[in-house]
């Protein structure tokens, strides 16, 4: 049924460690057998860049189940739209398309066709709720209460790039994410997304690792948030990484 439904696009860049564990709990979903995955690729560490020939050149014997295609990448914004691009050129388009970090490990088997079921015909973008590592996990319990709020009361939906699953048309209607946009890129497009039809999936089965907020402290990531927020009508806020890839 996934395979039908479903295209899955990755944008990666030196994560070759976490991208192997990605794609193990990817190829263990219920029904994944025969589903595309777009890594949409700008490494330039030579072992990452080994890992990705080894991909492009042994996936099927690495990941029999699904079907891994490496195109180039970039920026994350620039990356994921070049995946949902390089789908349309595919005579067997989906439905859906799942934009995933290279670092999300999908520990429930069941996750992506419950939501697809549920899904199906009734949301332009659905999201996952997250955990991560001890000690961090209480801000995204926080975070969980800021979507809420956004989206349902200020009716301005706010799914993380991390785990983002698009209706296609939905996407395109939307106009698809925007190259320029070098941080909060997943914001300024969820945005345009009809409140009415974005949902946001309870589950303890998405993890993400805690590494952004390790490396650029929580403060950091606090104020970025609450900075892209409160610049939601100035894009050129967006064009400025604000230190975040430094």
């Amino acid at each position: 049924m996934l395979r039908e439904n479903l295209t899955i696009i990755i944008p990666h860049k030196n994560e070759r460690a976490v991208l192997f564990t990605t794609l193990t709990y990817i190829q263990e979903q219920k029904s994944i057998n025969g589903t595309k995955v777009i890594i949409a690729d700008k490494s330039d560490e030579p072992h990452s860049l080994f890992y990705i020939n080894m991909l492009k050149n042994e996936g099927k014997k690495l990941f029999p189940f699904l079907e891994i295609i490496i195109i180039e990448g970039g920026y994350p914004a620039d990356a994921r739209h070049k995946g949902a691009t390089f789908l349309e050129t595919m005579p067997d388009k989906t439905k859906y398309i799942l934009f995933l970090d290279a670092d999300m490990y999908l520990k429930d088997d069941m996750l992506l066709e419950n939501m697809i079921i549920r899904n199906y015909g009734r949301f332009d973008l659905m999201t996952a709720t997250y955990t991560t590592d001890k000690g961090y996990n209480r801000y995204y319990r926080i975070f969980d209460y800021f979507q809420w709020f956004t989206a349902y009361i200020m009716r301005d939906p706010f799914a993380i790039g991390g785990f983002q699953l698009f209706d296609r048309r939905a996407y395109w209607k939307i106009g698809g994410y925007d190259a320029t946009h070098l941080v909060g890129e997943d914001y300024m497009l969820c945005k345009k997304v009809d409140a009415s039809r974005f949902y946001v999936y309870r589950t303890d089965g998405c993890y993400t690792s805690a590494r952004r907020l390790q490396n650029k402290g929580v403060w950091y990531m606090f104020k970025l948030m609450m900075r892209s927020w409160w610049n939601r009508k100035n894009p050129e806020f967006f064009k400025n990484d604000q230190d975040y890839w430094n």
